[in-house]
C-alpha cells in the first residue's frame, strides 16, 4: 500500500471578489458622502496592496481612511476584506456591517458580508448577502462569481456554473478569473476535459497570472499527468502566485509521488518558509519524504512539529510517526500513535487500520490484526493490499480457504500483484492443490522474475505433485537468487 497525504487536501485557488478596484470601478458608484482627497488618497492605496495581498499594510492605509472620514463606508468593506483574508473574521463582519450601516445601497458591504460568512461556512447568510448585492448592482459580473464560489463549495455545482455563466455574459471584457472558477467547477464535476479547456481559457485572457497554471497543474495531478503538472507549478511558482507556497507544496507532492524524494523535500522546504496556509500539510509532506530515504529522526521531527503546528490534530502527523516508531521497533509508541489516527476517524482511517493490523501482525497477535485489516477493508473496499495482508493473517490462523479468497479478491482488483499470486500458491499448498499453487507461482515469477520465495515454493509444489527434476531446478534457482541477495 502507498501512503502519503490524502488527495482531499486540494485546494484549487478561487478569487471571490474583484481583484482590482481603484476606487471600487466594479459597481456602479453609490450616492453616498464624497470622500475628502485625503482620505480617497488613503483608500486608493489600500486597494493597490490589497491588490498585492499586502493585507496587514492594506488595513493601515484603510484605517488612515477611515480616520480622516469617519462615515467612508468603501474603506470600512475594504478594510473588511483585508480581516477576512487573515482570518480575522469578528473584525471583518463589523466593518462589513458598519459600511451597510453607512450605505445600505452600497453592493459592495453585501459582497464583504457574504465573502465572510462564506470563509466561515455559513453559505445560507454567504447566498443572501451575495443575492442582495445582486439586486442592487444586477449588471455588476463580480456578486454572481463570488455567489458561484459559495455554491461550488456547496456541491451545487449546476447552480455555481449557471452563476459564473452569467458573470461571464455581464462583461463585455472577460474575466480571466471566472474561467479559472468555472474550471473547478467542471473538474469537481469530473469533467476534467472542460475544466482543462477553461483554465487554458484563463491562462489565454492572463498568462501572468500564477494561480491559473497552479489550478491547471493540480487538475494534471487528480489526472496523474504529473509531467503536466509539474510544468504549471513551475511556471506558477516563477510567476509568484497569490499564494506562493501553494505550488511549491503541491509541486513537493508530485515529486514524492515520482519517488524524487530530494526534490520533494526541496519545494516542502520551501512551502514552510513561504508560510504555507495550513503549516501542518508540508511538515508532514516532509516528514514521509524523510521517511522514504529511511531518515527516522528528521522524520520523526517532522511529524511532531505538524502535530505542533494543527490547533486540531489531523490523523497524518500519528500514522507517518507511527510507521517511524515501528520501522525503529518502538512497537508500543507506534501502536498509540496508530490508535490515535483511528480515534480521529478522518480520511485516511483505513490507511490508519491497515499499519496498525500489519504492526499486530508482526506481533503475531493475529486477532487483533485481523480486526484492523477487516476495519480497512471496510473503510477501503477496493484496497487490494488490505485483502492480501487479511489473507496472510488467515493462512497464520490456519484458515486456508478463507486466506484464498481473500487472495483473489486482491486478484481481482490487482491481476498484477504478485504477492498475492505467491500468496495464494502458498494457501493451495497448504491443502494440497499442488497444481493450482504451480499456475499461481508461476504467474508470480514472471510478474516479478526475482522472488526467490515463488520459486522455493513452486519447487515444493511439484515434489508434492511427484515431479522431482523440475522441483530441482526451482529450488537451485531459489538459492542463487538468495545468494545474489547477500
Amino acid at each position: 500500500m502507498l501512503f502519503g497525504p490524502t488527495t482531499t487536501d486540494h485546494q484549487p485557488i478561487a478569487h471571490d471578489v474583484t481583484p482590482s478596484a481603484t476606487p471600487a470601478p466594479t459597481f456602479e458608484r453609490v450616492p453616498a458622502a464624497t470622500p475628502t482627497p485625503d482620505a480617497e488618497h488613503f483608500y486608493d492605496e489600500g486597494v493597490a496592496q490589497y491588490n498585492l495581498n499586502q493585507y496587514e499594510v492594506a488595513i493601515t492605509q484603510f484605517d488612515q481612511a477611515i480616520l480622516l472620514q469617519a462615515n467612508y463606508a468603501l474603506a470600512f468593506s475594504r478594510r473588511g476584506l483585508a480581516y477576512r483574508q487573515l482570518e480575522e473574521y469578528d473584525r471583518a463582519l463589523e466593518d462589513c456591517e458598519a459600511a451597510i450601516r453607512l450605505n445600505p445601497d452600497d453592493p459592495l458591504g453585501y459582497v464583504c458580508r457574504g465573502a465572510t460568512y462564506r470563509s466561515l461556512t455559513r453559505y445560507q447568510q454567504a447566498l443572501a448577502a451575495f443575492d442582495e448585492a445582486i439586486r442592487l448592482a444586477p449588471r455588476s459580473p463580480y456578486p454572481y462569481n463570488s455567489r458561484g464560489l459559495t455554491y461550488q463549495d456547496m456541491a451545487d455545482s449546476e447552480a455555481a456554473l449557471a452563476d459564473f455563466g452569467r458573470a461571464i455574459r455581464l462583461r463585455h471584457e472577460p474575466l480571466s478569473w471566472v474561467y479559472s472558477n468555472r474550471g473547478n467547477t467542471y473538474r469537481q464535476l469530473g469533467n476534467f476535459r472542460r475544466a482543462i479547456i477553461e483554465f487554458e481559457q484563463a491562462i489565454q485572457l492572463d498568462p501572468t497570472d500564477g494561480d491559473f497554471y497552479y489550478n491547471r497543474g493540480d487538475l494534471y495531478v487528480g489526472m496523474n499527468d504529473y509531467q503536466a503538472a509539474l510544468a504549471d507549478f513551475e511556471v506558477a511558482i516563477e510567476l509568484t502566485s497569490s499564494k506562493p507556497s501553494w505550488p511549491y507544496y503541491r509541486r513537493g507532492l508530485v515529486y514524492y509521488s515520482l519517488g524524487d524524494y530530494e526534490a520533494a523535500l526541496t519545494d516542502f522546504d520551501a512551502a514552510i518558509q513561504e508560510k504555507y496556509e495550513r503549516l501542518s500539510r508540508p511538515y508532514i509532506g516532509r516528514g514521509l519524504a524523510h521517511l522514504a530515504q529511511e531518515e527516522f529522526e528528521a522524520a520523526l521531527t517532522d511529524f511532531s512539529e505538524a502535530l505542533n503546528q494543527h490547533p486540531n490534530p489531523p490523523d497524518w502527523p500519528y500514522i507517518g510517526r507511527g510507521l517511524v516508531y515501528y520501522y525503529q521497533g518502538e512497537y508500543e509508541s507506534a501502536l498509540t500513535d496508530f490508535s490515535h489516527a483511528i480515534e480521529l476517524a478522518s480520511d485516511n482511517l483505513a490507511y490508519a487500520h491497515y499499519n496498525r493490523g500489519d504492526l499486530y501482525f508482526t506481533l503475531k497477535q493475529y486477532d487483533e490484526a485481523l480486526s484492523d485489516f477487516s476495519a480497512a477493508i471496510k473503510a477501503e473496499p477496493n484496497d487490494a493490499a488490505a485483502y492480501n495482508r487479511r489473507g496472510l493473517v488467515y493462512g497464520n490462523m490456519g484458515d486456508h480457504r478463507q486466506a484464498i479468497a481473500d487472495f483473489t479478491t486482491a486478484l481481482t482488483l490487482d491481476p498484477e500483484f504478485a504477492a498475492a499470486y505467491r500468496n495464494r500458491g502458498q494457501a493451495y499448498n497448504h491443502i494440497g492443490g499442488h497444481n493450482k499453487a504451480v499456475a499461481d507461482f508461476t504467474v508470480a515469477i514472471t510478474l516479478d522474475p526475482d522472488d526467490s520465495a515463488a520459486y522455493k515454493h513452486r519447487g515444493q509444489a511439484r515434489i508434492g505433485l511427484g515431479n522431482d527434476n523440475r522441483a530441482k531446478f526451482d529450488l537451485e534457482q531459489a538459492a542463487t537468487l538468495d545468494k545474489e541477495v547477500e
